[in-house]
């Protein structure tokens, strides 16, 4: 998670280690709904979808806007985790 925090603003740059072209390749997604938060004023709502469009839920991240960047960032993972697993 750390990883692909550093590299979120340069994941349209295809170069860099195996292990950075991985994290980039795979953490796109979560990337995007971290802009899509900070789009929104850093709290949300942010809407996540799981495999159907039936199964999706509305998350705010730090409604109290207490938290910094990379604190958001882990809530975000963590929301979008939840959209991997079946339920």
């Amino acid at each position: 998670m750390h990883a692909l925090f550093g590299l979120r603003d340069s994941l349209h740059i295809h170069e860099g280690s195996p292990l950075q072209m991985w994290v980039k390749r795979h953490g796109a997604s979560t990337v995007a709904k971290y802009n899509e938060l900070m789009k929104v004023g850093g709290v949300g709502p942010v809407t996540f979808q799981a495999e159907t469009p039936s199964k999706t839920f509305t998350a705010y991240i730090d409604p109290e806007n207490k938290f910094v960047a990379p604190d958001k960032f882990s809530q975000v993972v963590t929301a979008y985790c939840i959209t991997r697993v079946g339920y």
